[in-house]
């Protein structure tokens, strides 16, 4: 799999989502992203050292006492024995797979957090916009109730409701604009940015919440799971295990010496060259039987956690499914009955409020129950389209590749 897709910068696709492009700003300058990579660079090194000899021992010896040898020279080379450098670098490889995967899921989690502070960020603006319009229709109400007032149709009492009503909407906005701030800091963090760093234009100008591509029929958790880079790397953690149990079982095999040692006599007879070959002995079975206890208890303790998080993974995937549902009723109830019935409700009671047929209280409740409700239906949409990032996050990395970094065992 290729995986260095920031690298480098990554080139916009044609037609791409304004918010597509803050995840590839994220996936070019994310220090958590960056940091990833490096481990999983650092891990792909690893199979080449596991499958090198050890280096070779050179000695030299001096006799002090005059002999007929003055001096000898040795190089010795160690070999170990039962395959264990091919089965010590095939473990680095399941291991590095298994880096390889968390990078991935670091990239699907990286773009989950983005996509949620952009919706958050969404959320702060259009609440101040709806706000503000309330704000403007209290300030429109306010001045026909003065008028009311000075003919002698209304009490004061009214016109100070509503002086109150846009005080506290004016509070409330500039509530909303200090939100800007908290959220703005965690997107920038996300971004690899100061987290003081002013919002630019693209922000400023930011689109509708862009659709995510959540199936509505109940999916094949099973297949779905098994591209779940979090799974994958649970897996790749039981393959080093199965190597390292398999080492701990050759531990017992002997490892062999070969070398060649040359003796200077100083012209006194001809020089000597000898070849020499030795072994180890690995007699020590306490040693090589808890290394097998140890190999055999990691490897159980990867295979529980493959399937620990796999059972997660499902529930998981099953509870969102079920949220998503939940979320697309209430914004089918919000769109389609909640909301055009309560401005046809307001629409009324403020007809009759300007001639008289309607009281203050009733006037003053439809619109905050309005606004209530377009709130409401306001967060029901950026909770959904925060779970529609967590299912996509749990279906499988999503990242543009920008370079081509070979894997491991290639």
């Amino acid at each position: 799999m290729l995986v260095g897709f920031f690298c480098a910068p990554v080139a916009a696709t044609e037609n791409e989502s304004p918010w597509e492009e803050f995840v590839r700003e994220a996936y070019s300058h994310s220090p958590e992203l960056r940091a990833a990579h490096a481990r999983w660079q650092a891990s792909v090194a690893r199979p080449a050292q596991a499958l090198s000899l050890p280096d070779p021992t050179v000695s030299y010896g001096y006799f002090v006492q005059r002999m007929e040898t003055r001096q000898r020279f040795s190089i010795q080379q160690m070999i170990p024995g039962g395959g264990r450098r091919g089965l010590e670098a095939e473990a680095a490889i399941q291991a590095a797979h298994g880096v390889e995967a968390e990078l991935e899921a670091t990239a699907a989690r990286v773009r989950t957090e983005v996509l949620k502070a952009l919706a958050d960020w969404h959320l702060v603006r259009q609440n101040h916009a709806l706000i503000a319009q309330n704000l403007d229709l209290v300030v429109s109400l306010e001045a026909v109730a003065t008028q009311r007032y000075r003919a002698g149709e209304t009490s004061q009492a009214d016109v100070l409701r509503l002086q109150s009503e846009a005080d506290m909407l004016r509070a409330d906005l500039a509530e909303w604009e200090d939100r800007r701030i908290p959220i703005l800091a965690r997107l920038n963090a996300r971004l690899g940015r100061p987290a003081d760093a002013p919002a630019d234009a693209a922000l400023e100008t930011l689109a509708a919440l862009p659709p995510l591509p959540v199936s509505a029929s109940s999916p094949d958790f099973a297949s779905l799971i098994n591209a779940n880079p979090a799974l994958r790397e649970s897996h790749h953690l039981v393959r080093q295990a199965e190597f390292q149990r398999e080492i701990s079982r050759r531990a017992s095999r002997p490892d062999f010496m070969v070398g060649l040692e040359l003796m200077d006599n100083r012209g006194m007879a001809r020089d000597e060259v000898a070849g020499m070959v030795g072994v180890n002995l690995p007699i020590w079975r306490t040693r090589t039987a808890a290394l097998r206890r140890e190999a055999n208890a990691n490897l159980q303790a990867a295979e529980h956690n493959y399937t620990a998080r796999r059972l997660s993974l499902e529930a998981d995937a099953r509870q969102l499914l079920f949220a998503l549902s939940a979320a697309n009723r209430r914004i089918q109830l919000y769109d389609d009955t909640l909301i055009p019935r309560a401005r046809r409700t307001l629409d009324l009671i403020e007809g009759d409020y300007r001639t008289n047929r309607a009281s203050f209280l009733d006037l003053l409740e439809a619109r905050r129950t309005l606004l209530a409700l377009e709130q409401a239906a306001l967060n029901v949409r950026v909770e959904r389209f925060g779970l529609g990032a967590e299912w996509e996050q749990l279906a499988g990395p999503f990242f543009v590749h920008s370079t081509t970094t070979p894997s491991p065992d290639e």
